[in-house]
């Protein structure tokens, strides 16, 4: 039987790479293994990606091997990863639609995926801090229990920062 999280490939993916880092590992067989009370929020993919490719471009100035090394050092296991902004594939963040209607047609589609995760507990990384309004001002909506927030990697911050600040994360979120 197909997992439920299998029609959301082109926007999501999870935090489990291969060593060639360009593609996800079979990764019907380990959807099963997810920890389904996390996800890691972005606000939008850069690009329309083939399925499951997101957050695991090696083109995309590195940011995402970052990801990749701060789950290899984290202790969560694998997890659901997505964006709030599914329509909208702007590489500028600061020129994302964020306008409260498309906010609000995207957070349909989120809340679909969290509903397909199938847990009563929902804990987020949210990838920067609009990321982090956007889930708390929907949260009850959305079915969050709590939101936890780390530095934005693409933004004008070190792999050192990023990889800091996602560990202080994990930290948090392993407490619960």
């Amino acid at each position: 039987m197909k997992n439920k999280l299998t029609k959301h490939l082109n926007f999501s993916s999870i935090s489990l790479w291969n060593e060639k880092f360009d593609d996800v590992l079979e990764l019907d067989k380990h959807l099963d293994k997810l920890d389904k009370r996390v996800v890691f929020i972005g606000l939008n993919a850069t690009k329309t990606l083939d399925p499951f490719l997101n957050f695991h471009s090696v083109r995309r100035g590195g940011r995402d091997r970052w990801i990749k090394e701060a789950f290899d050092n984290g202790n969560l296991g694998i997890v659901y990863m997505t964006d709030v902004i599914k329509n909208d594939t702007t590489v500028d963040s600061g020129k994302v639609n964020l306008s409260k209607e498309n906010i609000k047609e995207n957070l349909k589609y989120l809340k679909q995926e969290l509903l397909d995760l199938s847990s009563d507990k929902k804990l987020v990384i949210a990838v920067g801090g609009e990321v982090k309004k956007i889930i708390l001002n929907n949260k009850d909506y959305l079915g969050v229990e709590d939101v936890f927030c780390c530095r934005y990697y693409a933004s004008r911050c070190t792999k050192d920062e990023f990889l800091r600040s996602f560990s202080d994360v994990v930290k948090e979120i392993i407490k619960i």
